[in-house]
C-alpha cells in the first residue's frame, strides 16, 4: 500500500507541474483550447539547434534495435530511421484551429512540435524519438505532457495530422490503428481501433462509423476529397496507406480510457499555401463537424 500510495502522490505531483506549465516551452508550442478537441502536428517543425545530435540510426544490439547516439556501431540497414519533414503541417494545423474559432466560436487546443524530423520525432516512443538526449526528451516529455494534460476529464478526441508525401494514390489517410489489409478484407472490429470507446458508446454498426455516413472519410468524401476509408473508398485496395502511428496509439482508446485518436495524413498538394485557403476551411468544418456530433457536452 506504501509503494502505491507514492505512484499515487507521483502521479498528482506530475499533473500539477502539467496543468501549470507555461504556454509554449522552447521547442514544443502550445496553444491552449476551450473544448474537447486536441490538434497535434509532430512532424512539421524546423528547427534544427546544433545543442541536439541528428537522429540518424540505431544499434542492433541482440536482435533489437537500441536507439541511442552513444549505443556503439549504427546499423542502417536494421536501425535506421526516418528523418523527413511533413512540410507546412505546423500552418495546416494552426490555419484549421483559427477557422474553426471564426467559424464556430471555439477553439481546439493545438500541440506543435517545432523541432526537425532529425532532432525529434515526436510520433515515436521517447528512446527512437530522441535517442538519449537530454534537451530532445525533455521536448519529447512536454510534448507528450500538454496532449494529456489537454484531455480534460472526460471524453475527447486527439487527432495527428501528418503530411505524406510518397504514396501516388494522393488521397487522404485517415488512421484508426486499422491496417490496409484488414480494411480490404473486412477483417477487424471496432476493438482493433484508436475509436474503441466511440464505438463503443455510439450504438452504431462500426462499419458505417469507419467508412460509413456516419465516418470521418465521409465528411471529407462529400466535399469532393480522395479519402481512405470512405464511402468511395472502405479500404486502399492495395494501395499506400498509414493505418496511424505511435501518437495514435499511445492517444487513443484501443487498449483503454475514453478519449479517442485519429491519424489524419494530408497529401503534398492540399498542404500548398495557396490551396490551404479552401482546404484548410474544409478540414475545420469536417473536424468540427465530426467532433460536434460525438465529442460535444451536451
Amino acid at each position: 500500500m506504501a509503494a502505491l500510495s507514492s505512484v499515487v502522490v507521483s502521479l498528482l505531483v506530475l499533473c500539477v507541474c502539467v496543468k501549470a506549465a507555461a504556454p509554449t516551452s522552447r521547442w514544443i508550442e502550445y496553444i491552449p483550447g476551450n473544448i474537447t478537441l486536441i490538434l497535434g502536428a509532430p512532424h512539421g517543425g524546423t528547427e534544427q539547434p546544433t545543442s541536439i545530435p541528428v537522429r540518424d540510426a540505431g544499434c542492433y544490439i541482440n536482435g533489437k534495435c537500441v536507439y541511442r547516439h552513444d549505443c556503439g556501431t549504427k546499423d542502417f540497414s536494421k536501425c535506421k530511421v526516418t528523418t523527413v519533414q511533413d512540410s507546412y503541417t505546423l500552418e495546416t494545423t494552426k490555419a484549421v484551429a483559427d477557422a474553426m474559432a471564426r467559424k464556430y466560436g471555439v477553439r481546439p487546443h493545438v500541440v506543435l512540435n517545432l523541432l526537425h524530423r532529425n532532432r525529434l520525432d515526436a510520433n515515436r516512443g521517447k528512446p527512437d524519438a530522441a535517442f538519449g538526449d537530454t534537451e530532445a526528451e525533455a521536448a519529447w516529455n512536454q510534448w507528450f505532457d500538454y496532449i494529456e494534460s489537454s484531455k480534460g476529464d472526460g471524453i475527447a478526441l486527439f487527432i495527428d495530422l501528418h503530411g505524406v508525401s510518397s504514396h501516388p494514390e494522393k488521397w487522404v489517410e485517415i488512421g484508426y490503428l486499422i491496417k490496409g489489409a484488414q480494411l480490404d478484407s473486412g477483417d477487424y472490429t471496432y476493438n482493433d481501433s484508436s475509436i474503441r470507446h466511440l464505438a463503443s458508446r455510439v450504438g452504431i454498426d462500426f462499419r458505417e462509423l469507419l467508412h460509413g455516413r456516419a465516418s470521418l472519410g465521409y465528411r471529407f468524401d462529400r466535399l469532393g476529397y480522395n479519402v481512405v476509408p470512405s464511402p468511395t473508398h472502405p479500404g486502399p485496395d492495395g494501395g499506400k496507406y498509414y493505418s496511424g502511428g505511435d501518437n495514435t496509439r499511445a492517444h487513443g482508446s484501443k487498449y483503454g480510457g475514453i478519449v479517442d485518436a485519429i491519424q489524419i495524413e494530408m497529401p503534398k498538394h492540399l498542404r500548398d499555401e495557396a490551396i490551404c485557403v479552401t482546404f484548410c476551411p474544409d478540414l475545420a468544418d469536417i473536424i468540427y463537424d465530426f467532433w460536434a456530433r460525438y465529442y460535444r457536452q451536451r
